[in-house]
């Protein structure tokens, strides 16, 4: 191989990792869905949040205003608060079909994060689990059961997460493995102008397809 071909896939290389991520990130994410606008229609209720609870879901209207984001359409279904650990996160920059065979979208999912509460908080607990993300779905794996599989599974979810904004997006993306997060939204069904629909799951205790919520985040904290 020449020096100039190889001096080619280090730039491509560069580009990808560094460069498109850059530019995706301040460009897309200047702006994103009017938070004010939202919370106009459907206030988020001040509540006690505590990784001690699961997370606090209110319907909210099921005729309720879509509003456009680029060529996407995002319809709010319910606000969402939870405290949780991250157990573990993926970014995406490129569309890819979920194990189902769905297109998810990175433009408007560019990051799953695998949130867990109540017994995730235990630090031995979570040693004692292999968890990872693939396909945009969250596993996880033990060589025996350290609690009932029902409590394990139902305080643990993959969460397909839309930033509300460019600042929301940064704090997100700096989450690290095992750290306290507290994030205040709504999840919501979404739509493309080309025809895909995406609708939120609305119970901690579903599995496998559709067990995804999508949470749009206006709110985000860690410590």
């Amino acid at each position: 191989m020449s020096y100039k071909s190889i001096f080619a896939w280090v730039c491509t290389i560069l580009f990808f990792y560094w460069v498109f991520p850059y530019i995706y990130t301040n460009l897309w994410y200047s702006q994103i869905v009017d938070g004010a606008l939202i919370a106009s229609y459907f206030p988020i209720k001040p509540a006690t949040i505590s990784i001690q609870n699961p997370p606090i879901q209110v319907m909210i209207n099921p005729d309720a205003t879509a509003f456009k984001f680029g060529r996407y359409t995002i319809t709010p279904v319910a606000t969402f608060q939870l405290q949780a650990r991250v157990l573990s996160s993926d970014r995406y920059y490129l569309n890819i079909k979920n194990i189902m065979g769905t297109r998810m979208d990175a433009a408007l999912f560019p990051m799953d994060l695998a949130l867990g509460w109540q017994i995730w908080n235990d630090p031995h607990f979570r040693e004692q689990i292999d968890v990872s993300q693939t396909g945009r779905f969250f596993f996880w794996h033990v060589d025996h059961y350290v609690a009932p599989l029902k409590q394990i599974s139902d305080t643990a979810s993959n969460m397909h997460i839309i930033p509300a904004n460019r600042k929301i997006f940064n704090k997100i993306y700096s989450f690290k493995v095992g750290q306290l997060i507290t994030l205040t939204g709504y999840l919501v069904n979404a739509s493309s102008d080309a025809g895909l629909v995406w609708k939120t799951s609305l119970t901690r205790e579903d599995t496998d397809a559709g067990a995804c919520e999508i949470f749009l985040v206006e709110e985000a904290e860690g410590s």
